[in-house]
């Protein structure tokens, strides 16, 4: 075997390989023997613009495929954002924030098979991520902490009414007024952002009826968990009057306000 024949079995293999499927649309999309790191095949979507020009999309598999493996794109703050841009210009590739998309003209063979390796590049983010941190029984841990140091605290029987709703707080200190406290704890940004908007509800809702009532959240903060609570999502209880206590460092905090 020269050089010759084993390149030319290796590319006929290779297209042997290659499924192709016609849309109605005029779109062809092919899925090619080349593999996204969870082992799937990449699949390529190609239209043709005009004789010598097309537009070759990623079909949104990208973004779909960084989303479920913890890498939110969308996250302006996040260090794999900057990443994934880069990538997107040094590929001179095209993000509408859903689909990745290239307009090339010339051999189109050549900028499918780059337009490849961008989607490569950004699908490689997923091996970066940190690993999910294990949930916890957090309000157990506050209450604890309370009770070791002999803070005088009452667990809520009953779930809190509300004007649309009855809602469960995790802590009630009575000092002359009430101040309820919801703990909050997770394991992803997303899920920080999500229970922060869900306990602002219920306290508004709370205050609704009860609008005498005080309110305060301690957020779960400890070790890793800091980058979770990042200053967009605590920025969320700012307008409502709903005082925020970082586990890690203001716990004393906690404790004062229940000892009065």
């Amino acid at each position: 075997m020269d050089c010759q024949q084993l390149k030319s079995s290796i590319t006929d293999w290779f297209g042997s390989e290659i499924e192709c499927h016609v849309h109605d649309s005029g779109v062809l999309t092919a899925v090619l023997p080349i593999f996204q790191p969870n082992g799937d095949a990449i699949e390529v979507g190609v239209q043709s613009l005009d004789q010598t020009t097309w537009k070759i999309s990623d079909l949104g598999i990208t973004h779909h495929t960084l989303y479920l493996g913890g890498v939110d794109v969308s996250d302006e703050e996040s260090e794999r954002t900057d990443e994934f841009k880069e990538i997107v210009n040094d590929f001179g590739v095209s993000d509408d924030g859903s689909e990745l998309t290239l307009v090339a003209s010339g051999h189109l063979g050549e900028h499918v098979f780059d337009f490849v390796s961008a989607i490569q590049n950004a699908l490689a983010l997923q091996l970066t991520v940190k690993r999910q941190l294990p949930a916890r029984d957090f309000a157990s841990i506050v209450a604890k902490y309370l009770g070791e140091n002999q803070a005088r605290f009452f667990v809520p029987n009953e779930p809190t009414a509300g004007k649309t709703g009855k809602w469960r707080f995790n802590f009630s200190f009575r000092n002359g007024t009430e101040t309820l406290v919801k703990t909050m704890t997770t394991t992803t940004p997303a899920g920080a952002m999500l229970v922060s908007k869900q306990g602002v509800f219920e306290m508004r809702d709370v205050r609704e009826v009860r609008p005498k009532e005080k309110f305060v959240t301690v957020i779960d903060d400890e070790g890793d968990r800091e980058a979770f609570w990042k200053q967009r999502v605590t920025r969320v209880f700012a307008g409502y009057d709903i005082p925020v206590i970082r586990w890690a460092t203001e716990r004393a905090e906690l404790l004062m306000l229940a000892q009065g």
